[in-house]
């Protein structure tokens, strides 16, 4: 057998086993790794390493970690969105400013009018299905009422929340990606962090519901002030998507403070 069919043969059953373990790589997580890779490499780091010890952690992962048949919905969550609009909207809300209770279709105000609004390719059934598997609607009779003007919380381990996780990671990802090759301060973009090397361990989860009430509220008026911009735009202007995030992240001290032992070499 010519050299080249034999390596092609390989290379086939290579892909194969790859694609037993898992899906094969969609846009966003194609993404993920090139903003990965540029900012490893941008930080000082040798590109050729980085992709050996990154196939070797991969290789680490037991196959039982990787769902197989699952189709996760990785776009802009156009449904989550739809809250927004529920809530900010005069047509969907009660005299005393609640949100309204809404039947799935029909002319406005409903729900298909809400999706109508978002001016995507998102359908009515996506939407509902997005909306229930992340537990954002509370049915009365044969309305429904959101259980909050956002999507909070999205069950452990379902897909929207792995959804939700990947999108936040490549925003994130972005962000970084964009200000590591930003040329001045005035092109980047907001990034910054409060850090605190002796958080008592004993306070991370009281730390972590105040963070949870108060960035919550943050949030929340942020978007409320994107709603407003985005409904001044002039007839066929062009529009970005954009994410804001807040996040809170614990890691072992030896990251990064030195060791006793290095501390006292020095």
């Amino acid at each position: 057998m010519p050299m080249n069919a034999k390596r092609s043969r390989v290379k086939r059953r290579r892909s194969l086993s790859i694609r037993k373990r898992g899906r094969a790589l969609d846009t966003l997580a194609h993404e993920a790794l090139e903003c990965c890779a540029w900012i490893i490499a941008r930080c000082g780091y040798s590109p050729r390493e980085s992709a050996l010890q990154f196939r070797r952690y991969c290789d680490l992962i037991p196959a039982s970690v990787v769902r197989k048949g699952d189709a996760v919905t990785t776009q802009f969550d156009l449904a989550a969105h739809l809250l927004t609009l529920w809530s900010q909207d005069s047509k969907y809300l009660l005299p005393d400013g609640d949100m309204r209770p809404l039947t799935v279709r029909g002319p406005a105000p409903s729900i298909e009018a809400l999706v109508r609004a978002l001016d995507s390719k998102l359908s009515i059934e996506e939407a509902m299905g997005s909306l229930r598997a992340s537990k954002a609607l509370r049915r009365v009779g044969a309305k429904y009422i959101p259980r909050d003007s956002w999507v909070v919380a999205y069950p452990s381990n379902s897909l929207s929340q792995l959804a939700h996780h990947m999108r936040s990671l490549v925003e994130f990802l972005r962000t970084l990606e964009h200000n590591t090759g930003a040329r001045n301060g005035t092109g980047r973009w907001f990034q910054y962090a409060a850090l605190n090397p002796n958080l008592p361990a004993r306070q991370f989860a009281a730390l972590n519901r105040y963070l949870r009430r108060t960035g919550l509220a943050f949030l929340k008026d942020k978007d409320v002030t994107m709603h407003r911009m985005a409904s001044s735009r002039k007839l066929r202007e062009p529009t970005i998507p954009v994410a804001i995030g807040v996040y809170m992240s614990g890691a072992p001290r030896s990251i990064y403070l030195p060791t006793r032992s290095a501390r006292e070499k020095s």
